[in-house]
Protein backbone atom coordinates (compact mmCIF):
# COMPACT_ATOMS: atom_id res chain seq x y z
CA UNK A 1 0.00 0.00 0.00
CA UNK A 2 1.53 3.39 -0.67
CA UNK A 3 1.79 6.29 1.23
CA UNK A 4 -1.51 8.09 -0.69
CA UNK A 5 -3.57 5.40 0.16
CA UNK A 6 -2.56 5.26 3.69
CA UNK A 7 -3.17 8.93 4.33
CA UNK A 8 -6.70 8.18 2.69
CA UNK A 9 -7.24 5.53 4.84
CA UNK A 10 -6.10 7.35 8.23
CA UNK A 11 -8.14 10.70 7.01
CA UNK A 12 -11.49 7.94 6.33
CA UNK A 13 -10.98 6.92 9.03
CA UNK A 14 -10.69 10.16 11.31
CA UNK A 15 -13.87 10.98 9.37
CA UNK A 16 -15.88 7.82 9.77
CA UNK A 17 -14.64 8.70 13.53
CA UNK A 18 -16.45 11.92 13.43
CA UNK A 19 -19.70 11.00 12.14
CA UNK A 20 -20.32 8.72 14.50
CA UNK A 21 -19.69 11.00 17.86
CA UNK A 22 -22.23 13.21 15.73
CA UNK A 23 -24.62 10.73 15.83
CA UNK A 24 -24.38 9.61 18.97
CA UNK A 25 -24.80 12.86 20.46
CA UNK A 26 -27.74 13.55 18.19
CA UNK A 27 -29.18 9.96 19.28
CA UNK A 28 -28.85 11.24 22.87
CA UNK A 29 -31.36 13.97 22.21
CA UNK A 30 -34.41 12.74 20.53
CA UNK A 31 -36.27 13.68 23.90
CA UNK A 32 -35.81 17.33 23.33
CA UNK A 33 -36.79 17.15 19.29
CA UNK A 34 -39.44 15.63 20.34
CA UNK A 35 -40.93 17.50 23.46
CA UNK A 36 -39.97 20.83 21.26
CA UNK A 37 -42.14 19.43 18.50
CA UNK A 38 -45.01 18.12 20.74
CA UNK A 39 -44.99 14.45 19.70
CA UNK A 40 -43.10 11.44 19.89
CA UNK A 41 -43.08 10.35 16.29
CA UNK A 42 -40.73 13.32 15.67
CA UNK A 43 -38.49 12.01 18.31
CA UNK A 44 -38.63 8.54 16.41
CA UNK A 45 -37.98 10.09 13.14
CA UNK A 46 -34.86 12.16 14.40
CA UNK A 47 -33.69 8.61 16.13
CA UNK A 48 -34.10 6.57 12.78
CA UNK A 49 -32.37 9.28 10.80
CA UNK A 50 -29.21 8.94 13.31
CA UNK A 51 -29.72 5.19 13.35
CA UNK A 52 -29.79 5.12 9.53
CA UNK A 53 -26.33 7.37 9.48
CA UNK A 54 -24.45 5.30 12.00
CA UNK A 55 -25.65 1.82 10.16
CA UNK A 56 -23.83 3.41 7.14
CA UNK A 57 -20.90 4.81 8.40
CA UNK A 58 -20.48 1.13 10.00
CA UNK A 59 -21.11 -0.61 6.96
CA UNK A 60 -18.34 1.62 5.47
CA UNK A 61 -16.07 0.96 8.08
CA UNK A 62 -16.55 -2.70 7.82
CA UNK A 63 -15.93 -2.21 4.12
CA UNK A 64 -13.07 -0.97 4.73
CA UNK A 65 -11.31 -3.13 7.01
CA UNK A 66 -12.95 -6.24 5.83
CA UNK A 67 -14.76 -6.55 8.75
CA UNK A 68 -17.87 -9.04 7.55
CA UNK A 69 -19.48 -8.57 11.12
CA UNK A 70 -19.47 -4.55 10.78
CA UNK A 71 -20.93 -5.17 7.56
CA UNK A 72 -23.53 -6.82 8.81
CA UNK A 73 -24.31 -4.27 11.63
CA UNK A 74 -24.25 -1.42 10.05
CA UNK A 75 -27.28 -2.57 7.45
CA UNK A 76 -29.31 -3.48 10.74
CA UNK A 77 -28.82 -0.88 12.24
CA UNK A 78 -29.94 1.16 8.71
CA UNK A 79 -32.68 -1.03 8.45
CA UNK A 80 -33.61 -0.01 12.30
CA UNK A 81 -33.34 3.93 11.05
CA UNK A 82 -35.51 2.82 8.06
CA UNK A 83 -38.37 1.12 10.07
CA UNK A 84 -38.58 4.42 12.32
CA UNK A 85 -38.20 6.08 9.78
CA UNK A 86 -41.39 4.68 7.63
CA UNK A 87 -43.41 3.33 10.64
CA UNK A 88 -42.44 5.48 13.36
CA UNK A 89 -45.50 4.02 15.81
CA UNK A 90 -44.59 0.46 15.13
CA UNK A 91 -42.72 -2.25 16.66
CA UNK A 92 -39.06 -1.45 15.79
CA UNK A 93 -38.03 -4.13 17.93
CA UNK A 94 -39.58 -7.44 16.44
CA UNK A 95 -39.02 -5.81 12.45
CA UNK A 96 -35.41 -5.05 13.65
CA UNK A 97 -34.77 -8.51 14.59
CA UNK A 98 -36.60 -9.67 11.42
CA UNK A 99 -34.37 -7.82 9.21
CA UNK A 100 -31.36 -9.01 10.95
CA UNK A 101 -32.52 -12.54 10.07
CA UNK A 102 -32.79 -11.62 6.52
CA UNK A 103 -29.28 -10.02 6.26
CA UNK A 104 -27.77 -12.54 7.78
CA UNK A 105 -29.15 -15.19 6.09
CA UNK A 106 -28.71 -12.90 2.66
CA UNK A 107 -25.20 -13.07 4.22
CA UNK A 108 -24.90 -16.47 4.11
CA UNK A 109 -25.61 -17.19 0.41
CA UNK A 110 -22.82 -17.19 -1.27
CA UNK A 111 -24.23 -15.86 -4.79
CA UNK A 112 -25.39 -12.34 -2.90
CA UNK A 113 -22.63 -11.44 0.03
CA UNK A 114 -21.31 -9.09 -1.56
CA UNK A 115 -25.18 -7.54 -2.40
CA UNK A 116 -26.63 -6.49 1.28
CA UNK A 117 -28.16 -3.38 0.09
CA UNK A 118 -31.48 -5.06 -1.55
CA UNK A 119 -31.90 -5.72 2.06
CA UNK A 120 -31.88 -2.31 3.67
CA UNK A 121 -34.46 -0.96 0.73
Amino acid sequence: MNLLQQIRRVLTTVVLGLVLTLANVALAQPSLAASSQGGNEVGQEVTGFVQSLQGKTQEIKGNLTGDREDQIRGKVRQAEGNIRLSQPNSDVGAKTQKAEQDIRARQARPESAGNLHNVVQ
